[in-house]
């Protein structure tokens, strides 16, 4: 049952739900903290890694439509 949360809570952002790594991630990109310091505290360090290059690959893609 602990996975079925876990995958509803990354399905949950239009209700403000958002796991761990991804609050970490976002943090990442906003320049709050470093990928280091967010790496240190993961418990999934592999899946934010993922999040926060798919995250960077989109913005590179969505600014380059832009130009």
């Amino acid at each position: 049952k602990i996975h079925q949360l876990y995958s509803q809570m990354q399905m949950g952002r239009s209700q403000n739900m958002m796991t761990m790594n991804q609050s970490l991630a976002q943090l990442v990109l906003e320049h709050t903290i470093s990928i280091e310091a967010a790496l240190s505290i993961s418990s999934d360090q592999d899946e934010l890694h993922d999040l926060i290059t798919h995250a960077s690959k989109t913005k590179l893609s969505r600014a380059e439509g832009a130009s």
